[in-house]
Formats: structure tokens, sequence, C-alpha cells
């Protein structure tokens, strides 16, 4: 995907997709089960999935003419490195990813302030609150943090197969093992059920295209009873 993305495009498409795969090497080292770090969950599989999350959110504003064709890069960037950090705790994750983010951008020497700034709040916007709030950017444009948000949390409206996978991966981290008992299963789809009730995507590009929420939280409450 991400070569034909960068076939044919821009010299800033071409050295931002450049510093993407740079990004993604470095979250694989780092969380990979062969890593610094390893992550069952907030791993290179996690990353890239946000990423096709994002490009297709954006893909479908830009068609609408919300998002100017040019932001699609920046969008990707800062799917690529938003948890390029992490392990640490909720907003120092994000503040770390989006200075790593915004050192890489100047090194580049081809983006604006505007564009650096863009990125680092979309980074930044991810962090979420005990309430479901999100930590969204005064300096940055809101619809691009917004996109990034749903990217992030795209999963909770996939096909039940997906969501499951990589919700039981999510626990798995929390724990830090891979095997779960049954109990533990249990509990946790529990309390997915509040979290998914809790969740509401921003955008209507991702209630579209990811509409399987409703589906999920059906299918957990049933598990549950089982």
């Amino acid at each position: 995907m991400m070569s034909e993305y960068g076939r044919g495009s821009s010299r800033i498409d071409r050295i931002t997709e450049g510093l993407i795969s740079s990004a993604l090497r470095e979250v694989d080292q780092r969380y990979s089960p062969g890593g610094e770090k390893p992550m069952f969950y907030h791993n290179k599989d996690h990353t890239l999935m946000v990423m096709d999350s994002a490009t297709s959110i954006a893909t479908v504003l830009i068609g609408a003419g919300k998002i100017k064709s040019e932001k699609l890069p920046l969008v990707r960037y800062a799917a690529a490195v938003h948890d390029v950090v992490h392990g640490l705790s909720s907003g120092i994750n994000e503040r770390q990813s989006a200075d790593i983010a915004v050192e890489n951008m100047r090194r580049a020497g081809i983006y604006s302030d505007d564009e650096i700034a863009e990125v680092e709040a979309m980074i930044l916007a991810t962090v979420m609150h005990s309430g479901g709030e999100h930590d969204f950017q005064a300096n940055g444009d809101r619809l691009l943090q917004e996109v990034l948000v749903d990217a992030d949390l795209s999963l909770l409206g996939m096909p039940r197969p997906i969501f499951w996978k990589a919700v039981l991966n999510l626990r798995r981290e929390q724990l830090g093992r891979a095997e779960l008992t049954k109990t533990e299963i249990e509990q946790f789809a529990k309390d997915e059920i509040g979290f998914l009730q809790s969740r509401e995507f921003y955008t209507n590009a991702a209630r579209q295209l990811f509409p399987h929420k409703q589906t999920n939280i059906e299918w957990l409450k049933a598990f549950t009873l089982t």
C-alpha cells in the first residue's frame, strides 16, 4: 500500500513516505516479539491498522472537499509515529512520540511550521482521558485531529473476528502474559461493553467505514451470557 501510494507523487510525498518507513522500522524494532520491549497490541500491526484507517477516513473527507489532498501525507505520518513511544503513561507516550515527529520533520527541512504543528497536534490529540474525552489541540486543524483519533479507535467498528483478536491482544499486553484464563476473558468482555458504549466516532466518514461497533457490543453481551 505504501509503495503504491508513493509512486509518482510529489517530492514532499516521497520524503514523507521515507519518514513513515523509518517510523515503522522503529516501531518494529521496539515492540515486535524480538524487539526491545515486545508488545502484544501496540506494535507494528496496530500502527499499520491506524495508518490504513486514517488514510481511508482522510480519503473520504478529501473526496467530500473537507480536507485538502496535500494533508494526506501529514495524516499518514502522524499515524505512523503516534505510538512510536509506548509503555510509559498516557500523555507521556504521546508527547514523546510527537517530539520525535517534530524533530524528524524539522531535520528533513521541507516542511512548514504549520505542517509540523499539525502533525504534532494530531498525535497529541490521541491522548484520551478516563471520561472518554480527547486532548484536541487549539493550534491545529480539529478535523485532522479527529481523523487520527477515529483511526486510533477504528478497531471498535471493525468486523468481530478482527476486533476480538485485537482486543484480546490488548488484554494480554495489559496483563503482561500471553495466556488468559476463561474468567479473565469473560471479565474483559464485560469491561469492553462499557468501553464501546462510551465511545463514538467523531467523523461521519469513520462511522461509514467502520460500522460494526453496535454489532460488536451485541456479540460481547451474548458472549458474557454463555
